[in-house]
């Protein structure tokens, strides 16, 4: 097995991945910190989180922010494909593109577009019904604040 010099900056520790990228609460995350990487299935069982396979790792991965580098208590350093991407495709989707040669920076794009959002304008002042003049609109406020 080959090994990697990743730099630090891009190592997290487990209690940072399962706060920040897996988003479990932090009571939650601070239990099962000291697991081992063996063991990260059995806390986060719905996520679908999945390891990226070393042997196919390029830097550029980590720098977009594709792959997490996540190390756990006794030192032991892998690379997680980042759960926060998984909206629209799953861990092994973004594990099979990049290893069948796609353009990470597309594929960070397409996984960014969130696809069950849809956007809704909305403006800005209330709508209350009678007069909508400065000093009347005030004073519904002012009753509402009443009440």
């Amino acid at each position: 097995m080959k090994k990697y010099i990743v730099e630090q900056q891009f190592i997290i520790s487990m209690y940072e991945y399962f706060v920040h990228y897996c988003q479990l609460k932090e009571r939650v995350a601070f239990r099962y910190c000291n697991y081992p990487h063996e063991r990260i299935r059995e806390v986060v069982h719905n996520k679908g989180i999945g390891r990226f396979p070393i042997a196919y790792y390029q830097s550029e991965y980590a720098q977009l922010g594709l792959i997490v580098w996540v190390a756990d208590r006794s030192g032991k350093t892998l690379p997680y494909v980042n759960p926060l991407l998984l909206g629209n495709l799953s861990a092994q989707e973004i594990i099979a593109r990049l290893l069948m040669g796609t353009d990470p920076r597309q594929l960070l794009e397409h996984a960014l577009k969130r696809t069950d959002i849809s956007v809704v304008p909305v403006t800005m002042v209330p709508e209350l019904p009678g007069y909508t003049r400065k000093k009347s609109y005030q004073k519904k406020i002012d009753q509402k604040r009443r009440e």
